[in-house]
């Protein structure tokens, strides 16, 4: 009898999680899925980011129809230049968004072993 009591609560412990790892993942989703939204049609858009050193960054910014090289640090951020938008080479690629992971992994391989 003692047994069947720690199994039936070991399954009802096992439940519980998934469930809370269910609504965990759903949540987060939501949540990620509306911020993506929201920011989707703002007057700002991030065109690109370098590093150039320990939590020192540069950002191109286009804000309306104006792009501007921002200085950025954990502590400061400063207006750099503003940039003709004729000058500004935009990349289209998305990134990593609806990439097969199976051949990003595999080029990447190739490249390391050369």
């Amino acid at each position: 009898m003692k047994s069947f009591e720690v199994i039936s609560s070991m399954i009802s412990m096992a439940f519980i999680l998934a469930l809370v790892m269910g609504l965990a993942y759903i949540t987060t989703r939501y949540v990620g899925m509306s911020s993506v939204k929201r920011f989707k049609n703002s007057n700002i858009k991030l065109i690109e980011v370098m590093s150039i050193g320990y939590q020192k960054y540069l950002y191109i910014v286009k804000v309306t129809d104006k792009f501007m090289v921002l200085s950025v640090t954990k502590d400061d951020v400063k207006l750099l230049d503003t940039v003709d938008t004729e000058k500004v080479i935009i990349n289209q690629d998305e990134g990593l968004i609806g990439k097969d992971f199976k051949n990003m992994l595999e080029k990447v391989i190739k490249r390391q072993s050369k």
